[in-house]
């Protein structure tokens, strides 16, 4: 799958740990067992992978659970056509320096089932692709599109984050909200925040809206 320009290359050196799905599975009964209603998160690496997402998704769904995913649509078309009627929701994150010309498709496939997201990482070195993308997506009512600046911080790759000054007058002129919870730093979950939430926050108290989303670099 691809890798994450962004992300700290350490992210990319581990190996699969081949777990025993079957023991996976007696796991997630017991915890359906204990909890009336759960909706969990998966996101990355790439959770589509593994060979048993499909019957995890449908584990969560057919025993009455929420199950969402962010990805980076790697999966051709059908895929999502098969999983997309029983996740709660879909968040697909798009890089330009990765072209995939059924990006949108899968995003619209999605769509037509559950709420989906198009997270569009705005690489200064293949902007114009991100842009066009980015402008794309907008135009298409049933989804929800973010553009994601790119920040450098902890992995100090500085890769795709070298803006101009026009592009970072884009992101003045291409506001959005970030729909989820703000934490206090003082919150002991602070640390499991978003990037998004973490950038701006740094050096305040309260709670914060922000205009634009935000990836490490």
């Amino acid at each position: 799958t691809n890798h994450c320009d962004y992300c700290p290359p350490v992210l990319h050196n581990g190996e699969n740990h081949h777990y025993d799905w079957e023991v996976a599975k007696e796991f997630l009964h017991r915890l359906f067992k204990q909890y009336p209603r759960i909706v969990a998160s998966i996101s990355g690496g790439e959770p589509t992978v593994s060979p048993f997402f499909p019957e995890l998704v449908r584990l969560f769904y057919d025993n009455g659970h929420g199950l969402g995913l962010t990805t980076n649509g790697v999966r051709p078309v059908k895929y999502w056509e098969e999983i997309a009627p029983y996740l709660s929701y879909v968040c697909f994150s798009y890089h330009p320096s990765y072209d995939d010309d059924k990006f949108v498709e899968k995003l619209e496939c999605c769509a037509k089932h559950t709420s989906t997201t198009a997270r569009i990482m705005m690489d200064s070195r293949h902007w114009d692709r991100a842009v066009d993308m980015f402008t794309c997506c907008s135009s298409i009512p049933t989804i929800r599109t973010e553009a994601v600046r790119i920040i450098p911080e902890r992995s100090f790759r500085h890769v795709g984050d070298d803006y101009t000054e026009e592009q970072l007058q884009w992101f003045v002129d291409h506001p959005m909200v970030i729909e989820q919870e703000f934490l206090h730093m003082e919150s002991p979950l602070y640390k499991y925040a978003s990037p998004v939430v973490q950038a701006v926050n740094e050096g305040q108290k309260d709670p914060v809206r922000l205009d634009t989303s935000y990836a490490i670099a």
